[in-house]
């Protein structure tokens, strides 16, 4: 519980998470009885490999303890290193694949904290005149059953500077033919990073050869004032199928300053790149976005849960599923399910354009995403755009279908569900809006109305299947000259129903097709 204050923050459920957290617990008591059964042929050799017992001594760098605790348990087919409370200075005295490394993975090899356990970075392992990256644990080959447990690591970011792309990490997993199968994460800190991931399945920047991961679980873990990184950051950046991301906590002290020319990826709190994985409960503060979820160039991102997640005061996205090719083989994205995801924005964020709670963005399909009980708020004003929801279809010719927006609040949006082609002409099939509330639509400088629901596509794709039933547009601010609707389109559709939408307060007007050429088969809300 010392590492993962976002328990004390929630209200809501805080006993089910409790519940959970303790199931949690148990397995590690489970996985540690395994491994002394397993690891101890004969009980005549123990499973536990204390540091101290190999030389450390808390003094200037016992990285030789690590590395001799380590070998030994894999020499003996695996086991535990104990890391006992204290801070154990170390440094990284072997280099993999130009990342430098305090221990070689070994399989079956865990390393265990305990209450006050620190692994502190010494000094000047990276510098502003080499920066280099670096990591407690690192392979360039196949790997499984690896865990660490219950450790606080300070990365000394201060006395470490890097640059982009020179990771400080807890794992990483590098190049071509680095791979991690049934990896555990829990219950750690990682604080004082000057680097841009903590925690990594694949670091080569080849992303068309990267090798995907299996079973990674990265629980309970508290990622605490990271903020010395430039760019380029991401906390958790999985290259991995089945991937589990549950009950983290990213925070930051202030929110990060954007470059020049901006990086989208700038302080993001984990990112999502294979299929069957599930993120839940995470929370993120001062994060620029939550989540990334993005094609691997091996295979589809399907089958993709995300539920009861939070980020406060973000700076640019809540979820973002983006992709262009950049000249690579792309996979669509489907059978995607977000549920109670909480998003507030802040003030004006410099260098950036606009927020977004949720963002789908590819050049290829995606489809079957269902999106419900979504709480997306910008409380105060300010001059850049918001969006709740973005549908943006970036491919010449591509469709989005089977998605559907549920049961959301959404206060405060330039536009609360923002449909729109790119250049080539997309389109949306089988869009489901129904019992969402947009509450005080906000125009701003570079779009002179606030919207409840509104889309714009071109003409030679039209959109069809469309269902708006049932939703909620209130304006309560009418702030001078702000033009809003409930429903504006412009374009080509084939809204098969628009039916039983509330309005009030609508400065401009309930609905607005505009130019919109438009098949309504079903409904009552005309202009």
């Amino acid at each position: 519980m010392n590492y993962t204050k976002g328990y004390h923050a929630r209200q809501v459920g805080s006993g089910e998470i409790q519940s959970e957290l303790r199931s949690i617990e148990s397995e590690f008591l489970r996985i540690s009885r395994h491994l002394r059964s397993v690891f101890t042929p004969g009980e005549t050799v123990t499973p536990w490999y204390d540091i101290r017992t190999f030389g450390a001594s808390g003094g200037a760098d016992d990285a030789q303890a690590f590395r001799d605790a380590g070998a030994r348990a894999n020499l003996n087919g695996g086991g535990i290193v104990l890391v006992p409370p204290g801070i154990w200075t170390t440094g990284c005295p072997d280099t993999i694949s130009g990342v430098k490394v305090t221990v070689p993975i070994y399989d079956n090899v865990w390393y265990w904290g305990m209450p006050g356990s620190t692994i502190k970075f010494k000094d000047g392992i990276s510098t502003a005149l080499s920066p280099t990256p670096f990591s407690f644990l690192a392979a360039s080959t196949y790997k499984h059953d690896v865990g660490v447990f219950g450790i606080d690591f300070d990365f000394n970011g201060a006395n470490n500077p890097t640059s982009n792309l020179m990771p400080h990490s807890i794992i990483n997993f590098i190049g071509n033919a680095g791979k991690g199968e049934d990896i555990t994460i829990a219950k750690c800190k990682g604080r004082n990073s000057a680097g841009c991931n903590m925690i990594l399945t694949s670091s080569q920047i080849n992303h068309a050869l990267h090798v995907m991961g299996k079973r990674w679980y990265i629980l309970a873990n508290y990622f605490l004032d990271n903020g010395l990184s430039v760019d380029d950051f991401s906390a958790i950046w999985a290259w991995a199928d089945e991937c589990f991301i549950l009950d983290n906590v990213f925070e930051e002290a202030a929110l990060p300053v954007i470059p020049s020319p901006p990086d989208v990826l700038v302080k993001c709190a984990y990112e999502i790149h294979g299929a069957r994985s599930k993120a839940s409960r995470n929370i993120a503060r001062n994060y620029t976005q939550l989540a990334w979820i993005a094609p691997n160039f091996l295979h589809d991102v399907a089958h993709v849960e995300i539920s009861h997640e939070t980020i406060e005061n973000a700076a640019s996205f809540g979820i973002r599923f983006y992709r262009s090719t950049g000249g690579l083989t792309e996979y669509p994205i489907y059978d995607v399910s977000i549920d109670h995801l909480q998003v507030t924005f802040g003030d004006d964020y410099p260098g950036d354009s606009g927020f977004v709670g949720v963002q789908l963005n590819t050049t290829l399909g995606i489809y079957d995403v269902h999106m419900s009980h979504l709480d997306i708020r910008r409380p105060s004003g300010g001059t850049q755009y918001a969006v709740g929801v973005m549908l943006a279809c970036a491919g010449a010719g591509e469709a989005y279908d089977r998605i559907e927006i549920a049961d959301s609040f959404l206060e405060g949006m330039t536009y609360g569900i923002f449909a729109i082609s790119g250049a080539g002409g997309g389109s949306i099939q089988c869009l489901r809006a129904h019992d969402n509330f947009c509450l005080n639509m906000r125009e701003n400088v570079t779009f002179t109305h606030g919207v409840g629901i509104y889309g714009t596509f071109d003409a030679t794709l039209p959109c069809a299947d469309w269902n708006l039933t049932d939703n909620q547009f209130r304006n309560d601010e009418n702030p001078a000259g702000n033009a809003n609707y409930g429903i504006y389109m412009t374009g080509s559709f084939d809204i098969a129903r628009a039916q039983d939408n509330h309005f009030a307060n609508m400065v401009s007007g309930n609905c607005d097709y505009g130019t919109a050429a438009i098949t309504l088969k079903y409904g009552s809300d005309l202009p």
